[in-house]
């Protein structure tokens, strides 16, 4: 009989947790920061049924509103400074930027650089084809 192998949680560089929750702190409201404490915890639990990495989860989880909000124009500034393609629909609705802004402050905000958090952070408000597990 086959034994299939456990599949290997790749865990990141170790990260401060606190240091973290505030700075997403100080970009959110009260509100929604604590929304996106419950969406981490949510997001954990879910890893660990579908077997996904508990970790990248967490984190896709709690910065996924990190530019949540952000006004229209903070939005529409921060997608020319990214270099962010803005169609006609992104122009009139600014707040679908949040999600893309977001993966980009990943890296420059909050020094995590990693492509599936990245990818799971811009898709989570209109999905995208080939979303991953994680996403």
């Amino acid at each position: 009989m086959l034994i299939p192998k456990k599949k290997k949680q790749i865990i990141l560089k170790p990260l401060n947790y606190k240091k973290l929750k505030t700075q997403l702190k100080s970009l959110v409201s009260q509100y929604r920061y604590k929304h996106c404490l419950r969406t981490a915890q949510m997001a954990k639990r879910l890893a660990r049924i579908f077997k996904v990495n508990e970790q990248k989860a967490y984190l896709a989880g709690i910065l996924h509103d990190c530019a949540r909000d952000l006004t229209a124009r903070e939005l529409l500034a921060e997608a020319k400074k990214y270099k962010i393609k803005l169609t006609k629909i992104l122009i009139k609705n600014p707040i679908l930027l949040h999600g893309t802004i977001g993966s980009y402050w990943l890296k420059s905000k909050f020094k995590i650089n990693d492509k599936q958090i990245a990818k799971a952070i811009a898709h989570h408000i209109v999905g995208n084809k080939q979303m991953s597990k994680l996403e």
